[in-house]
């Protein structure tokens, strides 16, 4: 996997190379997700390297929500996250903004075609999930529930999602269709990481993404989907498949990945949290 960590002071070369980093390195899942130390100095330093560092699984956010007592509708509509209205961290105001519930409830009365809104802190943002179909339940095979994915692809869509263009930002651009930023919300946590999410195998991304890999499966999407499971009439949420793929953006700038494509979003994993009520 490569390096998940980027040098960028005007010492960033002797330090490379004293270290001896090159772009790939061998690591345990462990070391992967719960942190590793890439350099003796960073050792020295007690900074750790990994996709889940410093997260134990604890809930540590806080929200400001409406209980529904005037407008059932507005059930669960955050308000205030962590006591901010608004995000300052996106270049676009409308992608600043703190949409939607938590993800444990919806607005009661959804339909196929329905939509819901969900603001995920770990990602810095708001995502809308749309009703697909109808199914049963995985253990209580006589309760009906709506299926939730993300949008569909549009092939029309060349470079990127229309919808998602608030999210471009003016160092970066924008995500190729498919790929979630990651990188503006963990350099509020003081990480410089060029993360990108996706779903796993790059299922609904630009096809070209893909292509740049010789091997990787065909993602089947009973398998590789994000979906949440709703009860329409109370719009409590029952069932959750979250799949998610890290992928870091790999740039050939640097002399050790000259022989690399340039903007190659390479994938370091893939995982899966499910939820079942």
């Amino acid at each position: 996997m490569p390096l998940l960590f980027r040098l960028q002071s005007p010492d960033a070369q002797w330090i490379k190379f004293a270290t001896s980093c090159g772009p790939f390195t061998t690591l345990t899942a462990q070391e992967a997700m719960w942190g590793y130390y890439p350099t003796p100095i960073l050792m020295a330093m007690n900074k750790k390297v990994g996709l889940f560092v410093n997260q134990n699984g604890t809930d540590v956010h806080e929200f400001l929500v409406d209980v529904g007592a005037e407008n059932i509708q507005d059930i669960g509509k955050i308000y205030e996250a962590d006591d901010k209205k608004k995000l300052t961290l996106w270049d676009n105001d409308e992608a600043n903004m703190i949409k939607g519930t938590d993800g444990s409830l919806a607005p009661p009365g959804l339909q196929v075609n329905s939509t819901v809104t969900f603001y995920v802190p770990e990602i810095c943002r708001s995502t809308t999930l749309y009703a697909t179909r109808k199914k049963n339940t995985v253990n209580l095979k006589d309760v009906e529930i709506i299926v939730f994915t993300g949008a569909p692809a549009d092939p029309t869509e060349y470079l990127f999602e229309l919808r998602n263009r608030i999210f471009c930002q003016a160092e970066s651009g924008c995500p190729p269709n498919g790929l979630v930023a990651l990188e503006p919300c963990l350099k509020s946590q003081g990480i410089n990481m060029p993360m990108y999410l996706s779903q796993p195998l790059f299922m609904g991304a630009d096809p070209r993404i893909s292509e740049q890999f010789d091997g990787l499966p065909t993602p089947d999407s009973d398998k590789h989907e994000t979906t949440v499971h709703i009860e329409p009439t109370t719009g409590f949420l029952l069932e959750a498949f979250k799949r998610i793929q890290f992928n870091i953006l790999m740039r050939n700038t640097d002399p050790m990945f000259k022989k690399m494509k340039n903007g190659l979003y390479f994938p370091i994993g893939w995982v899966e949290e499910v939820s079942l009520h």
